[in-house]
């Protein structure tokens, strides 16, 4: 053996940047068995060869190949295999870049919820929530959602169930969720606090060319929101006392002269899956109003 052409464990391990024990574990698997061990010493000694093949494993490595699939590629002699193999590894590759995307715009979205939330909070002078009430434009949205009839219906409960039946009817339909959800109830203003049964509507928002006519069925799946002018006002904290959010924002309204024309909707800025203290969430409180003194 010339020193030239055999490279002991710990020089391989220094030229391919792989650990010994790693070195020694691939040889168990056979996957990069040394070619030449002194029987007197029992040492290993890589080739030139089996050097390139590290560099080789450690780049596939880097790529997400799994050792079998390392094995595989290290056997094949055509250079088209190989680019299938490869294209086949990137294909991979962008779909853990997809999903990660989505993690990571999921993750901004509720961190700028919560950064609005911290704001409202710091521009609040008092507990009194007139301070945020508004009138504004909202937005047109495209929502995938769930319509429902709740029986022995709860407002001071969170419908917790009925969100996760949206998210996974939304998740097997390969939609992806952008936004909060929205709760509407297709009740008169005030009517979800009175009835023992309730008709809603939940939904979270999605990507626009996510929508296809093929999810629409039974009423559900694909709707459209906004569009609209509303009165707002945000409520703090648990659900038990929304609806004097709700009766300072109606008497607002006829305050302001303003006529309800729509459902009422919530917003969960914050909600009870985004924090574990319901106290901490954030409900915007949506009513479709129209100007008493300019209707056409």
């Amino acid at each position: 053996m010339r020193e030239t052409d055999f490279y002991s464990i710990g020089k391989a391990s220094y030229l391919s940047n792989i650990t010994t024990s790693t070195l020694r574990y691939y040889d168990s698997i056979g996957l990069v068995t040394p070619d030449y061990r002194d029987e007197s010493s029992n040492y290993r000694f890589y080739s030139r060869k089996q050097i390139v093949d590290l560099m080789v494993i450690k780049k596939l490595k880097s790529y997400g190949c799994s050792l079998d699939e390392i094995k595989t590629i290290l056997q094949v002699d055509d250079l088209k295999k190989v680019r299938d193999e490869i294209s086949l590894r990137c294909l991979k590759i962008q779909g853990k870049i997809d999903s990660l995307e989505e993690t990571l715009d999921n993750a901004k979205h509720l961190l700028d919820n919560l950064n609005a939330a911290l704001l409202l909070k710091q521009n609040s002078t008092s507990s009194d929530p007139v301070n945020h009430f508004e009138i504004e434009f909202i937005r047109p949205r495209t929502l995938f959602a769930v319509k429902r009839v709740i029986e022995d219906y709860d407002n001071s409960r969170t419908s917790v169930g009925f969100w996760s039946e949206c998210l996974k009817r939304c998740e097997n339909f390969h939609c992806h969720a952008t936004g909060s959800f929205i709760t509407t109830y297709n009740t008169q203003l005030l009517g979800q606090f009175f009835m023992k049964d309730c008709e809603l509507q939940c939904g979270v928002e999605i990507e626009s060319q996510e929508t296809g006519d093929s999810l629409l069925k039974n009423n559900e799946g694909v709707v459209q929101y906004g569009g609209f002018y509303a009165a707002t006002a945000f409520h703090f904290g648990t659900f038990k006392r929304i609806i004097d959010t709700y009766l300072a924002l109606a008497k607002w309204i006829s305050t302001e002269h303003y006529e309800i024309c729509g459902k009422p909707s919530e917003e969960y800025v914050v909600s009870p899956i985004d924090v574990s203290q319901e106290k901490l969430c954030i409900t915007k409180i949506i009513i479709p109003v129209a100007d008493k003194n300019h209707k056409e």
